[in-house]
This record gives C-alpha cells, sequence and structure tokens, in this order.
C-alpha cells in the first residue's frame, strides 16, 4: 500500500507519476527550513525571508534537482506551489523573487485583537467589510491563497507583512487585509478617490477568495462559499457581543460612494438603514 500523485492541472508536472511524495515533502521542508536556520550570514538572510516572506532567487536554483537522480527539479516544485497559490513572482521580470505568505512572521497584534474586539470595533470609522464563510471560520489556507492573488493585482506593502496581515498600495490609498480566524477583515484608507473604488476592491477581493477556495485540496467543489459583511455600529453596545452582520447587498450612496445595508437581523436598531463602509 502507499501513495501516488499526479497533478494533471499543472503543465510540467502531466509526465510525472510521484510515487514517492517524500521527494515533494522534502522539498517544501527545505523551502521552510531555509527561513529558520544558519547562523551569520545565513541567518541574516532568514531573517529577512521571514520580514518579507520572499526567497532570492539564489536560495532556491530552479534547475536543481530535488534530491539527487531524481528528474524534479525546484521549478517542478515552485509549479506546484503556484498552482495551489501558495506561491507566486513579485519584482522585475528580469529579478523576480519568490513570495511566499506562509514564511512570514506572524502578527501578534492582530492576535490581540481578538481579545479587545470592542474597543477595537469603537475606534474604527467607518467600518471595515468583512468576509464571512459558509463553514463559520476562514479555511486553511485560503488566507494565504488570498495574498497570493492580491499581490497579483495589487503592489504589495515592503513593511506591513504578516503571515496574518498584509497591506496593498492602490494608487496613493491603502488596503489593509486581516485574519480574525472566523473572517477576513479588509480595510480601506487613504484619499478620497478610494471611496469611488469600493465596489471594485470588493469585487477584486470576493473573486481572489473565491479562487482561493477553488484550488483547496481539503475543500469540495461548491462546498464553501463567502460573504460580504460589515460591523453593525447599530447593534454596539458596551454590555453586547460584537455584531457581525452577513450582508450580500452593496448599496450606493451619492454622498458616501459605499454603504452596507443592515437588511438580516430585524432587531438591529440599524434595520434596513444603510451604513458607510471604509
Amino acid at each position: 500500500l502507499g501513495t501516488i500523485l499526479y497533478y494533471e492541472e499543472v503543465d510540467s508536472l502531466k509526465e510525472f507519476v510521484i510515487c514517492n511524495p517524500d521527494v515533494l515533502f522534502s522539498g517544501i521542508s527545505q523551502l521552510v527550513t531555509v527561513s529558520f536556520a544558519g547562523s551569520g550570514e545565513k541567518h541574516d538572510a532568514a531573517k529577512k525571508i521571514r520580514e518579507t516572506g520572499e526567497i532570492p532567487p539564489h536560495v532556491l536554483p530552479k534547475d536543481t534537482p530535488l534530491t539527487p537522480d531524481c528528474p524534479l527539479t525546484n521549478q517542478h516544485l515552485i509549479d506546484l506551489l503556484t498552482h495551489f497559490k501558495l506561491i507566486t513572482h513579485l519584482g522585475d521580470d528580469d529579478d523576480p523573487s519568490l513570495f511566499m505568505p506562509y514564511l512570514l512572521n506572524p502578527d501578534a497584534s492582530t492576535l490581540s485583537l481578538l481579545t479587545s474586539e470592542k474597543e477595537y470595533i469603537a475606534k474604527v470609522s467607518p467600518p471595515p467589510l468583512l468576509v464571512f464563510f459558509k463553514g463559520a471560520f476562514i479555511p486553511v489556507g485560503v488566507f494565504s491563497a488570498l495574498m497570493v492573488e492580491l499581490s497579483k493585482k495589487w503592489k504589495l506593502d515592503q513593511t506591513n507583512r504578516y503571515r496574518n496581515r498584509a497591506t496593498f498600495i492602490f494608487g496613493l490609498s491603502h488596503i489593509e487585509i486581516r485574519s480574525c480566524l472566523t473572517f477576513i477583515e479588509i480595510r480601506l484608507t487613504g484619499s478620497h478617490a478610494i471611496t469611488k473604488s469600493c465596489t471594485s476592491v470588493r469585487k477584486a477581493v470576493v473573486d481572489s477568495v473565491n479562487a482561493a477556495l477553488s484550488v483547496q485540496p481539503h475543500i469540495s467543489a461548491g462546498t464553501e462559499k463567502c460573504f460580504i459583511g460589515f460591523y453593525c455600529p447599530a447593534c454596539f453596545l458596551p454590555s453586547t457581543p460584537v455584531a457581525l452582520h452577513p450582508c450580500e447587498y452593496l448599496c450606493e450612496d451619492d454622498d458616501l460612494n459605499r454603504a452596507l445595508l443592515c437588511n438580516n437581523n430585524p432587531r438591529c436598531g440599524g434595520f434596513n438603514e444603510s451604513f458607510p463602509v471604509s
């Protein structure tokens, strides 16, 4: 008994039937360990990888076999990880680096927000967009794949990169995404021009989330779905839990240019009223 792997969807791997999955696991392990191992110059290089998520070309030579006498090379591994949206190219075409979000450090401050959500939400005005999932949690691998997909659409900020939070440059504005375990938060900040682009940003995020869901091997096709939601300010009271309303309808408003309609909770004080979103 054993396991064989065949990836028909990956062009460079169509001619291979992999009888020993350890070959791939070994290659992925090397990617992970290179961001933590070493001392001196190697330690500094590993630290930079954890801070940026970028793997310099010399760290992963494309033509190097995964193991001695193996026909599979690092390029085959890169193609496979690209298919599953675990890795992508950043930078100039002449000298691109590989970006792998899983190698980034986590942002501890984002995790600490979960223990003081009410205080946090009270400071956020207008509220950000939220992405919910049918399964009531962010599926494994989806947030990382979302970072990969969005980095193809918008420029990834050089400084604010974490495994569970990232900032993208959108013209003169910024789009920040956060993993909040049960939902994803998207905040738009910057110039007024971005308020006219909220609908296109929402569509880009939802399309990217759906693309991320489509390649997750542990998710059956069509069984997972994402929804747009928001923190409801009408439901926010110091004595009540945080109100997270799912809402599939985005309203356009002449003054605000973007708003979400609270139409999922009849007991909400703002039921059937629109609220601005960031």
